[in-house]
């Protein structure tokens, strides 16, 4: 039970930051969109997690840990193909950084 709390907490997380992203880059995503964006990041957290499994190496915890961070800043860079790539790299940190940061004040105090 504490295992799918934890899936449903990492897909609310992932839904969130996708919707926070189409609010701050002005990008329209409907929710196919949403949907397939989620399940690509699911998708490739679960991968580096049984990669870390199967081959007992340390190092893809830390490329874990950077997962969301480069997974936004590929997907910021892709959907606006057509804005400066600095306010790209913008639109794909913020997300990112307003969350972690929303997480360590509530989780902290």
């Amino acid at each position: 039970m504490f295992i799918g709390l934890q899936i449903v907490a990492l897909i609310f997380q992932s839904l969130a930051l996708f919707i926070l992203f189409s609010n701050i880059s002005g990008a329209k995503m409907d929710w196919k969109k949403y949907i397939l964006a989620t399940l690509g990041l699911n998708f490739i957290g679960i991968l580096l997690a049984i990669i870390e499994l199967v081959t007992e190496n340390n190092i893809f915890s830390y490329v874990n840990f950077l997962t969301i961070p480069i997974y936004f800043l590929i997907f910021s860079l892709l959907i606006n193909k057509y804005t400066p790539k600095v306010l790209a790299i913008f639109y794909g940190f913020f997300p990112v950084v307003l969350w972690n940061l929303l997480h360590r004040l509530f989780s902290f105090f």
